[in-house]
């Protein structure tokens, strides 16, 4: 499989063109920002980050650890829901669709 990386000035352009070329080729999108199926995880979007390392840590170390990872990375003033945000898309993430 080859990836091209393609920039454009829009970056809903981006997600249109990207995900469209990747429908024409058979290829499921989804519109989620996690998603994750055994140890295969992926995300998108300026949350993708925290997204990955929640599920990492949720994987190796248990929810408790994730949970306190992201609420120290979180700004202040919106600790509990970033944390909730994060986990609520790693857990709904986690199911696969099918």
């Amino acid at each position: 499989m080859q990836v091209a990386v393609v920039t454009f000035d829009g970056i809903n352009e981006l997600d249109g063109f990207i995900a469209s070329a990747l429908e024409e080729c058979g290829v499921t999108v989804l519109d989620a920002p996690f998603h994750a199926e055994g140890r295969i995880a992926t995300a998108g979007g300026c949350l993708a980050s925290q997204y990955l390392a929640a599920w990492t840590i949720a994987r190796t170390l248990g929810d408790d650890a994730a949970r306190t990872a992201i609420e120290y990375a979180a700004p202040v003033g919106e600790k509990a829901e970033t944390v909730e945000r994060v986990m609520a898309a790693v857990r709904t993430g986690a199911a696969a669709p099918r």
